[in-house]
């Protein structure tokens, strides 16, 4: 790259997409220039923001004046320009990526946000009426990791950092995984790349400034 490349983000990476983006790119070796944005602030709706990205969403990458939003596009962008196998060039495995991603997207963020968004970001409780469609997407993703050590293969992959992120809502908040071996062995397996901390201590630190959410 002839340049670094600016990744626009959530203020302290509370966001699991900002995170998610920030850990492909570590995982590349690709060096990024962080730019915090603070939603509370409204700072995405500036009109210098809006410049940048007329959806004044977060996380966006300028990568020397290509702009790009939405974490698993970003994702798919970095690493297809670096030729990583994050994101694999055969058809098969790439197609597995891809269903694991919109598994993600389609399911599984929207039944953990639902259950452990108010808590973890507002303050507020957690909706029981969710609880049963949270605990259905951990056993899907339960079932993923009794296939294969890693979410599409023995490969890590953009879908693994993805989802790993996400995830984060309930381990960082100490839910209980015992029902749910896989996930929890996946992610002590995650945690321990090089790159873990730097990407993720900021989140991790804050959110145990907020109600933690109770094991179940």
């Amino acid at each position: 790259m002839s340049q670094t490349v600016k990744l626009y983000v959530m203020s302290r990476t509370q966001q699991c997409a900002g995170r998610a983006v920030w850990m492909t790119a570590k995982a590349l070796n690709m060096p990024l220039e962080i730019v915090a944005i603070d939603l509370e602030k409204g700072e995405q709706n500036t009109p210098e923001y809006k410049k940048i990205n007329p959806l004044h969403t977060v996380p966006t990458i300028d990568d020397n004046g290509f702009i790009i939003c939405e974490s698993r596009a970003i994702m798919k962008y970095l690493a297809n320009k670096c030729g990583d196998p994050l994101y694999p060039k055969d058809a098969k495995k790439r197609a597995l990526v891809d269903s694991r991603l919109d598994f993600d997207i389609g399911k599984f963020w929207p039944a953990l946000k639902e259950y452990a968004y108010p808590q973890v970001m507002h303050n507020k409780p957690s909706n029981p009426e969710r609880e049963k469609d949270m605990k259905e997407a951990l056993d899907n993703l339960e079932l993923l990791l009794s296939q294969s050590k890693y979410i599409a293969g023995d490969q890590m992959t953009i879908a693994d950092i993805s989802i790993f992120c996400n995830v984060s809502f309930l381990w960082m908040s100490k839910y209980n995984f015992a029902n749910y071996p896989k996930i929890q062995a996946w992610i002590d397996v995650m945690k321990k790349l090089p790159y873990y901390k730097e990407t993720n201590q900021d989140f991790n630190d804050w959110i145990h400034t907020k109600t933690l959410i109770k094991g179940q």
